[in-house]
């Protein structure tokens, strides 16, 4: 004789997801659960699933199926829930500050930073379980223990309180990623301006990186191949002493007091080194700067003698 074991429920709106809960369940049981011990009977009327289990099987076996089930919905859960469960906070009353942009600015970052834990079976990285996982499966297996009916929403509305609040941890380090951004697109902005309306005083800045110079690292010269390190350094070198400003701080706010027309960065420092600058500063400096930075990939210009590169 057979004995209902448990009838699992979808009332989502979407009918995609309705039929992946109900063709993944019975495809995992399938799979993983002999038929002689248990059958599932798919129910697209009442958009459920019924496990059905044999009778004679003990309680210890009984549970042992409802382990398995307790997985296969974490899995479920987290593969088909979790993108719908983010943009439903994100649209919550918290976040009504944000755009449409800015909340697919973060839903974007959500998922990578879920993505950065997948993995093959139930999108885990490096085969380990991840905590929200082992969470939902925990407190899936607690419930299903003594119930004999799953409705999957009703689950998660009221019974994952915990793991919806790690999706909001998640979600705020994306909103702080954001208004980072925002911020630093402003900064990036209002230096652009400072560039564009003051005058070149260099129409050309040729940079050499890892110089050792007595200023910092960088060793600026003009058109004329003149060392300009120490006319525009020396004022920031003062301050560089007493304030926290390194190297990088030191070229950008050179580079923004010369505006130059052309800024030239040369793959080979004066030691005959292969060196180049650090990639925030630099990607600043572009940034600011846009069509006026120049990478020079053939000189040698360590030699200090001739500027026979191609640009």
């Amino acid at each position: 004789m057979w004995y209902k074991l448990l009838s699992i429920v979808t009332n989502s709106q979407s009918k995609a997801i309705k039929d992946i809960v109900l063709n993944k369940v019975e495809h995992e049981i399938n799979n993983r659960v002999s038929k002689k011990v248990a059958v599932v009977v798919k129910d697209q009327e009442h958009d459920s699933v019924h496990v059905i289990d044999n009778i004679n099987q003990n309680q210890t076996e009984k549970l042992s199926i409802k382990q398995i089930l307790s997985e296969i919905i974490a899995g479920i859960i987290i593969e088909v829930y979790e993108d719908t469960l983010v943009m439903r906070i994100l649209n919550g009353q918290k976040y009504e500050i944000l755009n449409t942009l800015d909340k697919e600015f973060v839903l974007k970052k959500v998922k990578h930073y879920i993505d950065m834990q997948k993995n093959y079976n139930f999108g885990f990285q490096n085969n380990l379980d991840c905590d929200r996982y082992l969470m939902v499966k925990s407190k899936l297996f607690e419930y299903m223990k003594n119930a004999d009916r799953l409705l999957i929403e009703g689950f998660i509305n009221f019974r994952l309180k915990e793991y919806i609040k790690e999706l909001e941890n998640y979600i705020n380090i994306a909103v702080e990623e954001l208004f980072l951004e925002q911020r630093n697109n402003e900064f990036i902005g209002l230096l652009r301006y400072f560039v564009h309306i003051q005058t070149a005083k260099e129409d050309t800045v040729h940079i050499i990186c890892n110089s050792r110079s007595n200023y910092s690292d960088y060793r600026l010269f003009n058109s004329m191949k003149k060392d300009i390190t120490e006319k525009y350094f020396e004022y920031f070198f003062a301050d560089s002493l007493s304030l926290d400003i390194d190297n990088d701080d030191m070229l950008i706010s050179a580079l923004i007091t010369i505006s130059p027309k052309k800024i030239i960065f040369h793959k080979f420092n004066d030691n005959g080194e292969n060196t180049s600058i650090n990639t925030e500063a630099l990607e600043i400096i572009k940034q600011v700067f846009e069509n006026r930075v120049y990478f020079c990939e053939s000189c040698k210009f360590c030699d200090r003698i001739s500027f026979d590169c191609m640009f």
